[in-house]
């Protein structure tokens, strides 16, 4: 059993994400701003956290895997307003990301490793 959050984590593929990995037996919790996620999508069993990924540094909370799935789901707004996209994007650069927030064994786990849980 792993210790995993889920960014984006109210939003339909966050959601459906956070049902399998239930299913699977993992502890998950949920950051979400609910900018476009909604409470009906949460699930039971997961702990959901109503703020922005650009608050992830204060999360007191340590994980073994992180799904990233916080993002505008949509191309047109990085058409309409590119500074605002930008920031979205690289809102949590890499050296922001605390030791602190993940066990050191999986910090450098590559995307099949964190597949394959």
């Amino acid at each position: 059993m792993k210790t995993i959050l889920v960014t984006g984590g109210a939003g339909f593929i966050g959601s459906n994400l956070i049902k399998k990995l239930i299913d699977e037996g993992h502890n998950v919790t949920s950051l979400d701003n609910y900018s476009t996620g909604t409470n009906e999508n949460e699930v039971k069993k997961a702990k959901y956290i109503n703020d922005d990924i650009e608050n992830i540094v204060k999360l007191k909370m340590r994980f073994d895997v992180c799904f990233h799935l916080a993002a505008q789901s949509r191309v047109q707004p990085s058409f309409d307003d590119p500074q605002e996209s930008l920031f979205f994007v690289s809102v949590v650069p890499e050296p922001q990301l605390s030791p602190d927030v993940f066990k050191e064994s999986d910090i450098s786990a590559n995307a099949s490793e964190t597949l394959t849980l």
